[in-house]
């Protein structure tokens, strides 16, 4: 009986193996099939886009578009008549270019002819105005610096004598003044009792 019942797990657990092996697979498959439809119907969708645009193209050139049904691709149709030349197109945004490198110095042209004097007259001198009425008088001025000394002035005439020290005198300088003078005795004085005292 154990042997039976280890046999009957073994089948299972592969059967359950196999389930999920296959699910696997039909999971891979699934998955590509979905991308090769999104990538047909991204083909078919651009191929619709083109067709479109070859048909508008056809009937904006006075055509007729000869595409087929969509899904299917027409036959190529014949070259058209040139169509008219279309207007001119405005002019583009200025180009923002990099300013280029100055050019080299021109010559220098011919000097000119001179030119003709003038033709206008000297027109005569105007006359003098009239003197304006004085205007007030200052406020005094600063006193000016002392002028220099003046030149020394000629000697005088010699005066008169002085008057003359009495006898026994003479002119002397004094000690307490030496620019004066003074009449000072020359011989010595003699008193009462020396001349009696001689006697």
């Amino acid at each position: 009986m154990s042997e039976q019942a280890t046999v009957g797990r073994r089948r299972l657990r592969g059967a359950e193996w196999l389930a999920v092996a296959t699910v696997i697979l039909a999971l891979a498959g699934a998955g590509w099939l979905a991308v090769q439809v999104v990538q047909l119907s991204a083909e078919l969708r651009d191929a619709n886009r083109a067709r479109d645009q070859l048909a508008t193209q056809v009937q904006g050139m006075g055509g007729t578009p000869v595409a087929g049904p969509p899904g299917t691709r027409g036959d190529p149709g014949k070259s058209g008549e040139q169509g008219p030349p279309g207007e001119p197109g405005r002019d583009g945004a200025p180009g923002v270019g990099a300013t280029g490198p100055p050019g080299p110095s021109g010559q220098p042209g011919a000097q000119g002819a001179d030119g003709r004097d003038g033709a206008g007259a000297t027109g005569p001198p105007g006359t003098d105005g009239t003197n304006g009425a004085a205007g007030p008088a200052g406020p005094q001025g600063e006193p000016g610096p002392p002028g220099p000394a003046g030149a020394p002035g000629e000697r005088g005439a010699t005066g008169p004598p002085g008057p003359a020290c009495p006898s026994d005198y003479s002119l002397a300088t004094p000690t307490w003044d030496r620019d004066a003078l003074v009449c000072s005795r020359t011989t010595p004085t003699t008193s009462p009792t020396t001349a009696a005292r001689r006697r």
